[in-house]
């Protein structure tokens, strides 16, 4: 019998493969290889990751100045959107944490919040996060951690405002210790820096009423009564200590 051409064709008879890209039929007829439709991702991912880049810095500063008019105007909530907001925008961006620890502690009275993120400002390179770290720290009455702030403080910060602050809490601290003659140190330094600082006044007045100096103390919370603000919770304190403390520091000057 003559073989018949099925004989010579491969058992079981297959089909050999075809290696054409994969193709996904849209609704209008068209094909799109999985190639092409993989490329289109790549294009789209790094025009939204250049757009983010390109403009997500300029819109963390639009919110961030969006939160402090909100702040200003006693729309806590919607400033802190917008402080929020600004963080995610721009992640390196040091202020809207900043201001969002000054939201938290002064206004919402959220410590654990305020101390968050004024560590978050401090990280980014802020150093007017530390003088408010080490102060929601010395409320605590945690004063290693305050020393630790204030000494970071001093090594990155290159403004008299600030090395100010700093001084003035570790002049805290060293009344806090009763280390009398380096809390002075610390507290006169701050003030030749920021010499109408209400609080650094309170505070040498203390120390100076401790150490007997009743003269310079006088003076100390005079100054104290001269540059407090009733508005601020802490300086108000302060008017009430020079009020109490004054009338018995000139009695024992005359």
């Amino acid at each position: 019998m003559a073989a018949s051409e099925l004989d010579f064709l491969p058992y079981p008879a297959v089909i050999p493969p075809n290696w054409k890209p994969l193709v996904l039929p849209d609704r209008q007829g068209y094909t799109i290889t999985l190639i092409s439709l993989s490329k289109w991702v790549v294009i789209v991912l790094v025009a939204a990751i250049s757009s983010y880049l390109s403009f997500g810095s300029q819109l963390a500063v639009w919110a961030n100045e969006l939160g402090l008019k909100n702040h200003k105007n006693g729309q806590l909530l919607i400033a802190k959107r917008y402080y929020t907001i600004a963080t995610l925008l721009n992640h390196n961006y040091a202020q809207p944490h900043y201001n969002l620890g000054w939201l938290c502690n002064e206004s919402l009275d959220d410590t654990d919040c305020a101390e968050e993120q004024f560590k978050q400002a401090a990280l980014r390179g802020l150093p007017d996060a530390y003088p408010e770290l080490a102060r929601l720290q010395l409320q605590q009455h945690n004063l290693q951690s305050a020393l630790k702030q204030t000494w970071d403080c001093l090594k990155h910060s290159d403004y008299d405002e600030v090395k100010a602050a700093c001084l003035k809490n570790r002049g805290w601290v060293r009344w806090e210790q009763q280390r009398l003659e380096e809390a002075e140190a610390d507290l006169r330094g701050a003030i030749a820096l920021q010499p109408d600082s209400p609080h650094a006044y309170c505070l040498l007045a203390q120390v100076l009423d401790t150490k007997g100096n009743n003269q310079d103390a006088v003076l100390a919370w005079e100054n104290t009564l001269r540059y407090s603000d009733y508005n601020v919770p802490e300086q108000d304190k302060c008017i009430a200590l020079a009020r109490e403390n004054l009338v018995s520091s000139r009695t024992k000057l005359n």
